[in-house]
Formats: structure tokens, C-alpha cells, sequence
């Protein structure tokens, strides 16, 4: 299964670059940007008897399309492939998180996310561009497993996901048509990762939402 995801992963990946590339050649009112980013991911939870129990380091990978519609703005959409996820523990009841030995446990995710962004930059200043977005986030959950590499259930999660982006970055022109970009960037959950209704049904708690959030640092070419 997994070996079957990742195939699937690379060839999306290497089908949208080349749409992308081609849609850039046409027309230079479109640019074109590869990034990966070191992340760090954690829950923000909302229940009285769990809470975050610190961060996750991941990598995440993604390819943007910009529609340039006035010199120093944007439309920015494209394809992330984001590892989402984090640590939670029990404050009180170990039930909670389905382990009745374990008063903590990580959930680990594989999220396909479609931005859509709107980037203000400055002018050019020798060869760099500063610039900030913000934004929204769909995301599709392609898979999750817990700490012990278990594969859980759909209905305890929610395979589409919502959240808001903000990102600050700078732009290093080296040629012609081509930057060097490097970017902060913060991503809230607006949706809640796990499915309330049914741990309230199986579980016996009271409303359970858990928001995936991460912070990344990306690096990436442009074109």
C-alpha cells in the first residue's frame, strides 16, 4: 500500500510540473515554483481530558503556479504534499486515545492540499523581492497511522481538511526568469482531524476536535 502511494505521489508530482512548465512557457504572466520544507507539526486540541503533547518534525514537498495579475500581485494555487500530524496525551482518561495502558500516543498523516493564496511583493531591490501571502487550504487525507505504524480507521479521522495559511518569504533572482525562494510559513486548522461524532459514539466523551497545525521553512526554485 504504501509502496503504491508513494508511485502515485511521483507520478501527480511529475504530471502537474509538467503542465505547470508548459503553461509558464506560454505565457510570462505565469511563474512556476518547486519547494520542499522542513516542518513541524502538532494538535491543537479542544477536549477536557487531552492535551498537545509537543511537536513533530516532517518534510513537506510542493509545486506553486502563480497568475501574475499586476506587477506586484498574485493569485497563487499549485499542489503541497504535506505531512501532518503530532503528539497528544491524556490528562485524565487513557480511554480517550483508545490505549488503555498509554496516557499518550502521535498520529501521522499524508495530506494532498490545493492552496489558494494572494502574494503582494515588493519591487525589485538589486536581486531581491520580499514578498506576503495569505490564504486558504483544501486538503485530502490520503492516509493515517498512529505511533506504532497502525493504520487508523476513516471513521475516527476526517479525510478532507480546512485551513488558513500566512507566509512571509524573500526572492533571489540568480538568471533571468529564475529565483531562489525561501519562505516561512504557518498553517491553522480551521477543520477538526478527528471525526467528534463517532469517538463520542465508540469512546463515551464529550466533543473531541483536534486541529493540525505546522510551521514551515521552505526552499524552493522559481520560475
Amino acid at each position: 500500500m504504501q509502496a503504491k502511494l508513494f508511485i502515485m505521489k511521483k507520478t501527480l508530482f511529475a504530471a502537474l510540473l509538467f503542465t505547470a512548465s508548459a503553461l509558464c512557457a506560454q505565457d510570462k504572466a505565469i511563474n512556476v515554483g518547486l519547494k520542499v520544507a522542513p516542518a513541524f507539526s502538532w494538535f491543537g486540541i479542544s477536549h477536557k481530558y487531552s492535551e498537545s503533547d509537543g511537536v513533530k518534525a516532517k518534510c513537506n514537498a510542493g509545486i506553486s503556479v502563480l497568475y501574475n495579475f499586476h506587477e506586484n500581485f498574485s493569485l497563487v494555487t499549485g499542489v503541497n504534499i504535506n505531512s501532518i500530524g503530532g503528539k497528544m496525551k491524556s490528562t485524565k482518561d487513557a480511554e480517550i486515545l483508545k490505549q488503555a495502558e498509554k496516557s499518550k500516543i502521535s498520529y501521522k498523516a499524508t495530506e494532498l492540499e490545493l492552496p489558494l493564496l494572494i502574494q503582494a511583493r515588493t519591487d525589485q531591490y538589486g536581486s531581491m523581492r520580499y514578498f506576503m501571502k495569505a490564504g486558504f487550504g483544501i486538503g485530502a487525507v490520503l492516509q493515517a497511522r498512529d505511533s506504532e505504524k497502525n493504520k487508523i480507521q476513516k471513521k475516527y479521522y476526517n479525510t478532507a481538511l480546512t485551513s488558513y495559511i500566512l507566509g512571509i518569504g524573500a526572492e533571489y533572482e540568480v538568471a533571468r526568469n529564475c529565483a531562489i525562494v525561501g519562505e516561512l510559513r504557518f498553517n491553522g486548522g480551521i477543520s477538526s482531524f478527528t471525526r467528534s461524532k463517532n469517538w463520542v459514539k465508540d469512546f463515551g466523551v464529550k466533543e473531541f476536535r483536534s486541529r493540525c497545525n505546522f510551521l514551515e521553512l521552505g526552499l524552493g526554485v522559481q520560475f
